[in-house]
């Protein structure tokens, strides 16, 4: 009687690279379905802050004084680019 054999694929590493490939496709998957939601919130993020430095260069030396800035703190927050915190 001739015993046929079949492949072990624990054994033999492709059950493991199986799963990794799984798991890096997972991955890529909620990257690619997620980067729209991402998109989107990282722009209202840059425009909130442009919208902050714009209102806080038209403060008044009286508010700024009350936060603790000067004239010249002001100038280096709104001068400086949108996508820099």
């Amino acid at each position: 009687m001739a015993s046929t054999s079949t492949p072990n694929w624990q054994s033999a590493g492709l059950f493991r690279i199986g799963r990794a490939f799984a798991s890096v496709a997972a991955a890529l998957a909620e990257l690619v379905f997620n980067l729209p939601t991402t998109a989107f919130w990282a722009a209202v993020k840059l425009q909130k802050r442009y919208e902050m430095r714009r209102h806080l260069a038209h403060l008044d030396d009286r508010l700024l004084n009350d936060v603790g800035m000067t004239r010249a703190d002001v100038r280096s927050q709104a001068d400086k680019p949108i996508w820099i915190p």
